[in-house]
């Protein structure tokens, strides 16, 4: 080889070269924002809280995934977080299984079309629909462990109902079962639902249970107006309130209290068994009384102002059927067997609060709302006979007066309604509504009827006001609430009332006694420097110089007339001057 071969190889091995080292310098120059590179994860980057590496060429730098252990749900990936999952598609569960039960209701159309899906295969494939949909769900539930479990449980919902649904059909649709064995069947799907609330804990169960046991009688065409269906009720009612302390659930009780008070009111449409009915009646509620109290006692968690005021309804409801039994069965004892509940029910009250050691229990409220309205109705409007009413507006009084804490309360309660609490409320509104009523019953009675039927009762309802209205400022310094209310009322009766005993002496001595008690009221005010008072006599003032001067002083011989207008103007003066003097005071 000469010089000129050799010098020729080494120019070509020169370029080669350098074309190696221009490549070479392509991957080792930075990238620059129009030509990104993708960097690869460096191991620091890939490792997790606990320094444990994660080989996966998918994760990026910016991605820190949780260690395996840090969850109990085997089957997260290792991208997801523990963030709880959201419940925005409830809905789209919802319409996914009304798609499915229009498919399955289509498919059932064409096998009867067909012919070939008999009544006897139709129930079979219903209760096999069914069973699979708790089977589903409870396999769901155990195997895929971070789904939301309360979407879950809706599958062995639905298949319970469709048990409900597919047993009664059985019988009143297709006649295959007989109604003994369909009221079975259901006590048993009742039974399987309630453990399906202990497994799954949720209170669609609890619902489920109590609804399709106590209409299963009427679903399976059970005869009304039999004792059988009572005694079935009354077995129901035991079995529920003793589950539902099993179960721990408050709501299993009070949804199967309502079934059972309803179911068994209606279980007599003719009226032929009014006296079982009516001890039916009873028998179910002396069992979830005692049943919510016994739960209370075992569980030591009374109820909550929620649940408590979940019962008050079906009180009532019981209430309302009961007592229009009792007036039928026993008119003259019906307000007091009534009484008799609302005792029971106290009695309990006073137990789970000797038990669980509390003054306050969040059921106070309803216990007294419902003793207020049994009282309210049982005594005072059925049993106190209606020309002794108008006498508890004094007896009312004379107790607000003697009670100054209690009846303090009480006037704050009635000049602020806003202000009362919520265990308060009805007893406060139910004593306020004797006051108002009997008070106008007192006004009609001196304005209608004879003197001597009315006046003892104007007079003695005109003392007690103001009894009621001294022992309250003897007791307290300050009523704390305003008390122009009672004062002008006090008035007002008292304009009646002396109307009613003066009235045959003659005009003007209605107007010397109005005189009379307006100076009295006025005197009072003035020894307690109580500026109000004063000034509300302003009233009586009024009303009897006006009728002195225009009807007295016009109708009455002279010397009448004389004495009229001397009385008149010596009591207007002295209230006068007493009035400058009150003005004078500070507020």
């Amino acid at each position: 080889m000469n010089l000129d071969d050799i010098g020729r190889s080494v120019s070509d091995l020169d370029a080669r070269l350098g074309r190696i080292e221009k490549r070479l310098g392509l991957f080792s120059a930075p990238a620059t924002a129009a030509t990104p590179i993708a960097t690869p994860a460096t191991p620091a980057a890939m490792t997790t809280s606990n320094s444990t590496p994660i080989h996966s060429p998918f994760v990026t730098p910016v991605q820190t995934p949780l260690p395996a252990q840090a969850t109990n749900t085997p089957f997260i990936s290792p991208t997801q977080t523990a963030e709880p999952i959201s419940r925005s598609g409830n809905w789209l569960g919802g319409i996914a299984v009304v798609c499915f039960v229009l498919a399955a209701a289509f498919i059932v159309k064409l096998s009867i079309e067909s012919g070939w899906l008999t009544p006897a295969r139709q129930i079979g494939i219903a209760a096999l629909f069914s069973l699979g949909l708790i089977v589903a769900g409870l396999v769901l539930r155990t195997r895929v462990a971070f789904v939301d479990r309360g979407y879950i449980s809706y599958l062995p919902a639905a298949g319970v109902i469709s048990l409900y649904v597919t047993c009664f059909a059985a019988h009143h649709a297709m006649q295959l079962i007989s109604g003994n064995a369909a009221l079975g069947l259901a006590a048993g799907i009742s039974a399987l639902c309630v453990w399906l609330y202990t497994e799954i804990r949720h209170d669609v169960y609890a619902v489920t249970a109590a609804v399709g046991a106590y209409l299963a009688p009427v679903i399976s065409d059970m005869p009304t107006g039999t004792t059988f269906s009572l005694y079935y009720f009354g077995v129901c009612s035991v079995a529920f309130a003793v589950i539902s302390m099993w179960v721990n659930s408050r709501i299993m009780a009070a949804v199967a209290a309502y079934f059972a008070i309803i179911m068994t009111a209606s279980a007599d449409p003719e009226r032929k068994m009014m006296t079982e009915v009516a001890i039916a009646l009873a028998f179910n509620f002396v069992v979830f009384a005692l049943g919510t109290f016994l739960h209370t006692r075992q569980s030591g968690r009374p109820l909550s102002t929620g649940e408590a005021y979940a019962f008050f309804p079906v009180l009532l409801i019981f209430y309302a059927f009961e007592y229009g039994l009792l007036q039928k069965i026993a008119p003259g004892l019906a307000p007091w067997i009534s009484v008799g509940f609302a005792t029971f029910l106290f009695m309990l009250y006073v137990l789970a609060k000797k038990f669980a050691k509390n003054d306050d229990l969040a059921s106070r409220g309803m216990i007294l709302s419902f003793i207020t309205i049994v009282l309210f109705h049982s005594i005072y409007i059925e049993s106190i006979p209606d020309d002794l009413r108008p006498w508890l507006f004094s007896i009312i009084m004379i107790i607000y007066g003697v009670t100054a804490k209690v009846g303090g309360k009480f006037a704050v309660a009635m000049s602020a309604p806003s202000k009362i609490p919520l265990a308060y409320r009805v007893p406060v509104f139910a004593i306020t509504a004797i006051i108002v009523i009997e008070y106008a019953t007192t006004i009609f009675l001196l304005i209608g009827e004879s003197r001597e039927k009315t006046l003892p009762l104007g007079l003695i309802s005109l003392a007690a006001f103001w009894a009621a209205i001294i022992l309250r400022r003897s007791k307290t310094e300050s009523d704390g609430f305003n008390h122009s209310g009672i004062l002008l009322s006090a008035h007002v009766l008292a304009v009646f009332a002396l109307f009613k005993l003066a009235d045959p002496f003659g005009s003007f001595a209605v107007s010397a006694t109005w005189l009379i008690y307006a100076a009295a009221v006025i005197a009072y005010a003035f020894s307690l420097r109580d500026r109000w008072m004063a000034k509300s006599a302003m009233m009586i003032l009024g009303l009897s110089a006006a009728k002195a001067l225009i009807y007295d002083a016009s109708s009455a011989p002279t010397l009448v007339r004389i004495g009229c207008l001397i009385l008149t103007g010596f009591v207007l003066y002295g209230a006068g001057f007493a009035l400058r003097r009150v003005d004078a005071w500070k507020a």
